[in-house]
């Protein structure tokens, strides 16, 4: 798909949210198994937050300015409440973007949860 997708088509530019979004999804879940794996590539847990937490923060941006409608801008919680994404993967984003990064753990299941709401929700 990326190779398909012309100039930007590394960055997403181009691709459907869903697709770019379940790629980088799994991309990131693969570099956390190599990390795992005996002779694997080495990864720092920061590198894997940082993935993980770039590609959340993608998607619920993603989900909702699809819904952005108006000349009021409404919250990200509401328009991706309108979309059926769980509200804590809002507030998972909301921590990655403006505080304090969340653990890995965390981050980990909002991934699962994201491929999840993906498989139902678009594929």
């Amino acid at each position: 798909w990326r190779g398909r997708g012309g100039a930007g088509a590394a960055s997403g530019g181009g691709l459907p949210l869903a697709v770019d979004a379940t790629a980088r999804l799994l991309e990131a879940a693969a570099r956390d198994a190599e990390a795992h794996r005996p002779g694997g590539a080495p990864r720092s847990e920061a590198e894997l937050r940082d993935c993980y937490a770039m590609t959340v923060i993608r998607l619920v941006n993603g989900v909702a300015d699809a819904g952005q409608r108006g000349a009021f801008a409404a919250s990200v919680a509401d328009l991706a409440a309108r979309r059926g994404l769980a509200r804590w993967l809002v507030d998972v984003r909301h921590e990655a973007s403006h505080n304090a990064q969340p653990s890995l753990t965390t981050l980990r299941l909002a991934a699962a949860a994201a491929i999840t709401w993906l498989r139902t929700r678009y594929w």
